[in-house]
């Protein structure tokens, strides 16, 4: 796991070279790192089998996408720890 969170590290702050530059001249290089850091997310994110929410990693302050199911708040007794 720690390779990946490097790795979305690099590509956030790769994202955030970019801020303020002319949009449409970097448009195509831009949406494919948030692509990645999205694929990063996803693998890393996981499904609480007991409310159905995604359990973000302690690692992970944000997520760069809503999941569907909400965020698992632990409420259920048979809520993962």
């Amino acid at each position: 796991m720690d390779k990946e969170l490097k790795e979305r590290e690099d590509l956030l702050n790769e994202i955030e070279r970019f801020t303020g530059l002319p949009t449409l001249a970097y448009d195509d290089i831009i949406e494919e790192l948030e692509s990645r850091v999205l694929d990063i997310e996803y693998s890393m994110v996981k499904t609480c089998e007991g409310c159905g929410g995604e359990i973000i990693p302690d690692e992970i302050d944000e997520l760069h996408y809503i999941p569907e199911n909400g965020l698992c708040a632990g409420e259920l007794d048979s809520c993962e720890e």
